[in-house]
């Protein structure tokens, strides 16, 4: 494997030093994985080059560089690449979630609401994630029994996942101190 991980570097270096460079920034880019800010970097270059070959790959390379801009506390720009991705790609579960976020994030907790609501109507791909995090942001708006359907939700498909476990104890607690 690593073997031909040298190959593929070999002959893009010798396709020409631009074209290295570019196919480098979206390998990066697509992968994440890295520092946030080098993500954006990284995804910003994509973009800036139209290193994209379609209207889907265009919205994945928005998505991506508005999550590393999240992880960067940029909440802002994180939306605006989550809105046009959406754009793109109108069944883009993912990107509403991921713009739920930072939206979230931002303090817009009703704008947040109604994009994880359409993430969980598109069936993105983690949908017990969704349902999970969901019930997370229902549980900061103090609607607590909206929530708790929620993390039954999450449950229901992944039953072992810790992080919902926890959640519904600790929103068992908060119920009991009310």
């Amino acid at each position: 494997m690593a073997a031909r991980s040298w190959i593929a570097l070999v002959l893009l270096l010798s396709a020409g030093p631009a074209l290295a460079a570019d196919s480098w920034d979206k390998m990066l880019c697509m992968a994440g994985g890295g520092a946030p800010s080098a993500n954006v970097i990284h995804c910003t270059a994509v973009l800036d080059d139209g290193l994209f070959e379609t209207p889907e790959e265009h919205a994945r390379v928005l998505f991506k560089r508005g999550t590393a801009q999240i992880e960067t506390g940029d909440y802002a720009k994180a939306v605006a690449d989550f809105d046009k991705a959406v754009r793109l790609r109108p069944e883009f579960g993912e990107a509403f979630h991921n713009r739920a976020v930072a939206k979230w994030r931002k303090g817009d907790l009703e704008e947040a609401l109604a994009d994880f609501d359409e993430s969980v109507a598109l069936g993105q791909v983690e949908l017990w994630r969704a349902y999970k995090v969901r019930g997370d942001l229902k549980a900061e708006m103090g609607l607590l029994d909206e929530a708790l359907a929620d993390y039954k939700r999450s449950l229901a498909i992944r039953p072992d996942w810790d992080y919902t476990l926890k959640a519904i104890r600790r929103l068992t607690v908060k119920k009991q101190g009310n």
